[in-house]
């Protein structure tokens, strides 16, 4: 059990690690100070998290929606928020 969530919390940062530096350098080519657009990144990816969370909790246990359509709502909220923050707040 141990191994798997070892390997799927590793994957997950390594995934967060390369989605930041190709964000950075390629996507919206900041200047900002890494350190600053980094933490700024990391309360992004939390909040989407957030969000990622509430909605799947709200949608099928209160509003009863099937899981993969509240999964496709709640992937559209969480990516139009990361972008949104990523383009005005973090890079």
């Amino acid at each position: 059990m141990w191994p798997l969530v070892l390997s799927t919390v590793l994957g997950y940062l390594a995934s967060l690690a390369i989605s930041y530096y190709l964000n950075y350098r390629l996507t919206f080519q900041s200047k900002e100070a890494v350190i600053i657009s980094g933490a700024k990144y990391f309360i992004t990816t939390l909040i989407g998290l957030a969000w990622n969370v509430s909605l799947m909790t709200v949608l099928v246990n209160i509003y009863d929606v099937h899981y993969l359509i509240a999964f496709l709502l709640m992937s559209l909220v969480v990516m139009v928020n990361n972008y949104l923050l990523s383009k005005y707040w973090v890079f």
